[in-house]
């Protein structure tokens, strides 16, 4: 037990917590497609579960995980999402339209940024 417990750090636990992005290298163009539409619908809009079978608007029914990615998980989503979230956040020309959404009105912010779970990363 000794080596396992020489093993457990602060720093591997957070990497743990953090969870990953999702391999946008290996998806299908339509895989990338769907992931930008579902992913501005989350932020703009609110979170929609990876498993949960829903309408999205343009790209149709279906889930996260059978619309973009099998292996994605709710924090693997997230985390993803938040790249985008930022990057749009550092564009001026998406202000109008963040301000707009229903997210902001409910939170003062897009999803993830606002999500208490997220990093802080804002």
């Amino acid at each position: 037990m000794d080596k396992l417990y020489s093993l457990l750090t602060t720093s591997q636990a957070r990497l743990v917590l953090l969870g990953t992005e999702l391999d946008v290298k290996s998806w299908s163009d339509q895989s990338v497609q769907n992931s930008v539409l579902i992913s501005l619908h989350c932020m703009l809009n609110g979170p929609v579960g990876v498993n949960k079978q829903t309408t999205f608007p343009v790209v149709g029914p279906g889930s996260i995980k059978s619309l973009v990615d099998p292996g994605a998980t709710n924090r693997t989503w997230q985390n993803t999402v938040k790249h985008l979230a930022l990057y749009i956040k550092s564009h001026p020309d998406w202000q109008g339209v963040i301000k707009e959404c229903q997210q902001y009105k409910l939170h003062q912010d897009i999803w993830p940024l606002w999500d208490a779970r997220s990093s802080g990363a804002k």
